[in-house]
C-alpha cells in the first residue's frame, strides 16, 4: 500500500509517536467495475462460439483451420453416428511431463554439461495407428461423433520423459503436449536425434532452448541454465492494474492471518466482491507458483482456499502477492555444475490454519544448488502435536523423494539415496524407530511409508536446525530477514557472478555414467 505521511501522535509518556498511516484512496478501494470488465476481456475464450465472436476471431479461425487440415491430412478420424453402449470422450486429454521433471532435466543438463534444444511438433499425437475403438465428441454436434484411427500408442507407460545412454553419451527428451525439450552432451547425437524424429513427425526445430511453456529458459556458454517468468509477471501486473502500486518485501503479511471468517458480511461488500476477479488472479498466480516461484507457493495455496467466498481482505492479500512480484519480477532459478546430490527439506506449521486447525506441509528438493521440486499444502487431518504434523510432512516429502530419486538414478546411473532433513527431532525419532508408541498409534498407516523408506535406506533422515530450514517459506508467512534467507537457500533470486568452471571434456563429468 502507498502510505502518506501523517502528523506525529503524542503518546502517554509525552514522546512523539509514530505518524499515523494514511492510505491513498486507490489502495483502499477495490478495482472499479469497468476495470473488471476490461480484465475479463483479456481471458481466453471458453468455447468455439466465443472464439469466433471475439475481436480476435480471424486469428482463431485461421488457427482452427490449420489444425483441422492437419487432422484431415493425417486421416486421423472419420465422422460416424453415435455408437450404442460406447463411451464417448471429450477432447481434453494430452500427456504432459511434470514441471518438476522438466526442472530436473534442466538441472541434470547444467550439471553434466548437456546442451538443451527445443522442438515443436505439428499434430504430434496423431501419427501412430491405434487398435482400440475411440470415439470423441464433436463440438456443437449431438448425433455424430469422431471415430479415431490414429493417435498416441502405448499409453500404459510414461509417454513424457525418455532417455538413452551410450557409454559416456547421454540424451534426454521431455514432452509437454507438442513442446519437446531434448538435451545431450554430444552435439552430433543431438542432431542425430532431431533427424530421427523428423523422419516420423512434422516438426519445427526451435534451436537452443529459450522459451517454453511460458517460461524463459536461458543456457549460457558455460552450460548454466536459468529459468524465469518476468514477462509473464509483467503481463499479470498489467492485467490486474498493479503496475503503479508500491512494491512490498514479502509475499504475505507475517503478522496477519487470513481466514474464512473474513467473508463479506454486508450486502454492499457482497456486491463489490462479486465483481472482483479473485479466482482469475489466484489462477494466474498458481501457474507461476508451480513453475519457477516456490517463494509464493504458500501464499497461493492459502488464497485458493477462499475461492468460493472471498472478502476484501482476501482480495487485498492477493494483490499483495502481485506487489511482491513487482519487486521480484527478475528472480530466477539457476542451475550450474555441482555435486549432483539430491537433498530434501521438510517442514510443517502445526495448527497453522485458524479455521479448521489443520497444519501446513511444505517441502523442497534441491539438485545441487537450486530447487527442482516443491509443494505447499494443507494437511488432510488434524495433527494432535507438532511431532505428528512434522511426521506427516516427512511422509509426503518422502513420496516425492522416491519419485525424483528413481528418475535421476535411471537417467544418470547415480542417486542411490536421498538426504531428507527436518527440524523436529521427535518426528525423526518416530520415523526411525518402528516400535509401538501409545501416543502415536492413531496416525494413519499411509504416513508410516517414511519408516519403510528409511529402513531400506532409500532416504537418509537428518536433523536440521530451525533457523536453517528453507522449507519454512512454504508453510507460513515470514518476516523479511528469514524470508530472504529461505529463498536464497532455495536458489531463487537475482543471481549474478561466475559459476564454477565447467569441465572442458564431457568425459570428465560423465565418466561415471556407463551402461
Amino acid at each position: 500500500m502507498k502510505v502518506l505521511p501523517g502528523r506525529p501522535r503524542m503518546v502517554r509518556s509525552g514522546r512523539r509517536g509514530r505518524p499515523k498511516k494514511v492510505y491513498q484512496k486507490e489502495e483502499v478501494q477495490l478495482v472499479p467495475c469497468e476495470d473488471v470488465a476490461s480484465i475479463a476481456v483479456m481471458n481466453d475464450p471458453k468455447s468455439v462460439a466465443e472464439a469466433l465472436s471475439c475481436h480476435e476471431s480471424k486469428e482463431w479461425f485461421e488457427a482452427m483451420k490449420r489444425e483441422y487440415e492437419a487432422l484431415v491430412k493425417n486421416n486421423t478420424w472419420e465422422i460416424v453416428n453415435r455408437p450404442q453402449r460406447q463411451k464417448v470422450i471429450t477432447c481434453q486429454y494430452a500427456p504432459v511431463a511434470r514441471l518438476s521433471s522438466i526442472r530436473t532435466i534442466l538441472a541434470i543438463s547444467a550439471n553434466y554439461g548437456l546442451i538443451a534444444h527445443q522442438l515443436d511438433f505439428v499434430s504430434a499425437y496423431l501419427n501412430g495407428e491405434i487398435e482400440e475403438e475411440i470415439y470423441m465428441e464433436i463440438p456443437e454436434k449431438r448425433d455424430e461423433v469422431l471415430k479415431y484411427s490414429k493417435g498416441l500408442k502405448a499409453t500404459s507407460g510414461d509417454p513424457c520423459v525418455y532417455f538413452e545412454r551410450r557409454g559416456r553419451e547421454l540424451a534426454i527428451a521431455a514432452m509437454y503436449v507438442d513442446d519437446v525439450i531434448i538435451a545431450s552432451n554430444n552435439t552430433a547425437r543431438l542432431n542425430e536425434l532431431k533427424k530421427a524424429l523428423e523422419k516420423s513427425f512434422k516438426m519445427d526445430d526451435m534451436g537452443p532452448i529459450h522459451y517454453c511453456l511460458g517460461i524463459e529458459i536461458k543456457q549460457s556458454a558455460n552450460g548454466d541454465i536459468e529459468m524465469s517468468q518476468k514477462n509473464y509477471i509483467m503481463d499479470i501486473l498489467e492485467k490486474f492494474r498493479i503496475m503503479n502500486s508500491k512494491p512490498v518485501e514479502t509475499q504475505i503479511d507475517a503478522s496477519g492471518k487470513l481466514s474464512a471468517e473474513l467473508f463479506p458480511r454486508t450486502e454492499t461488500e457482497k456486491a463489490e466482491m462479486q465483481n472482483m476477479p479473485y479466482r482469475s488472479l489466484v489462477g494466474s498466480l498458481m501457474y507461476l507458483s508451480v513453475s519457477t516461484r516456490p517463494d509464493i507457493a504458500f501464499a497461493v495455496s492459502l488464497l485458493s482456499q477462499f475461492n468460493e467466498n472471498y472478502g476484501s481482505q482476501h482480495w487485498t492479500g492477493a494483490k499483495r502477492v502481485l506487489r511482491y512480484l513487482k519487486k521480484t519480477a527478475s528472480y530466477r532459478l539457476r542451475f550450474h555444475r555441482n555435486s549432483g546430490a539430491l537433498v530434501g527439506f521438510s517442514d510443517a506449521d502445526w495448527g497453522g490454519n485458524s479455521d479448521d486447525r489443520r497444519s501446513y506441509t511444505g517441502y523442497v528438493f534441491k539438485f545441487g544448488n537450486a530447487a527442482i521440486s516443491w509443494e505447499s499444502r494443507k494437511q488432510r487431518t488434524v495433527a494432535l502435536s507438532s511431532t505428528e504434523a512434522e511426521y506427516m510432512a516427512l511422509s509426503e516429502a518422502c513420496k516425492e523423494a522416491m519419485h525424483l530419486k528413481r528418475m535421476i538414478e535411471e537417467i544418470t546411473g547415480l542417486c542411490k539415496s536421498v538426504v531428507l532433513q527436518s527440524d523436529n527431532q521427535s518426528a525423526l525419532k518416530l520415523a526411525k524407530n518402528p516400535a509401538f508408541h501409545a501416543g502415536t498409534k492413531h496416525i494413519d498407516i499411509r504416513y508410516h511409508f517414511i519408516r519403510e523408506a528409511a529402513e531400506r535406506k532409500d532416504v537418509e533422515l537428518r536433523y536440521l536446525p530451525t533457523e536453517q530450514m528453507m522449507a519454512d517459506v512454504l508453510t507460513k508467512g515470514l518476516f523479511k530477514p528469514k524470508h530472504e534467507k529461505c529463498i536464497s537457500e532455495i536458489g531463487l533470486g537475482n543471481l549474478c557472478g561466475e559459476s564454477p568452471k565447467q569441465f572442458n571434456n564431457v568425459g570428465e563429468v560423465l565418466g561415471h555414467i556407463v551402461d
